[in-house]
């Protein structure tokens, strides 16, 4: 099972958290589980708004 480059930065970031060596939100540190997502439905919905013109 591969856990990928998205994965290992979360878990990079949430040790990070948890141990308090960081300070951010936790919408940053989740960033790399949904940001590959949301990036490609921003994608998407620009690309449908351009085909619609």
């Amino acid at each position: 099972m591969k856990i990928g480059f998205p994965g290992i930065l979360f878990v990079v970031f949430l040790i990070l958290k948890l141990t308090g060596v960081i300070g951010w939100s936790w919408w940053w540190v989740t960033a790399p589980i949904w940001g590959p997502f949301a990036l490609w439905l921003a994608i998407f919905c620009l690309c449908q708004a351009i085909d619609k013109r």
